[in-house]
């Protein structure tokens, strides 16, 4: 018995929606790590600051994991957002634990 063919256009919207999941996982574990939470903390940080920015949680998950992973790279020139990441992160962060 053969499995049914699923259109490219199908398959391509899963592998999508699977990276934009793993993005969002690593950048979750980035805000554990960094404000020292647990994995639902660090989700729902993660979701607030995308709808304060107003940006998907993807995007948002994206720079972060990019800026904080790789500095040098090219999304680490986008200042505005940066900047409030760094704003969160400051006001997330508990006291004392500054690094």
């Amino acid at each position: 018995m053969s499995s049914p063919e699923v259109p490219a256009s199908d398959g391509g919207t899963l592998l999508r929606a699977i990276a934009d999941r793993v993005l969002v996982e690593r950048a979750t574990g980035v805000l554990m790590h960094l404000l020292r939470l647990d994995a639902d903390e660090a989700a729902a940080v993660l979701h607030r600051w995308s709808v304060e920015a107003g940006i998907e949680p993807e995007s948002l998950a994206d720079t972060l994991v990019n800026v904080t992973c790789l500095p040098d790279h090219p999304r680490a020139q986008e200042l505005r957002l940066l900047r409030q990441l760094n704003e969160n992160l400051l006001r997330e962060r508990p006291a004392g634990t500054e690094e």
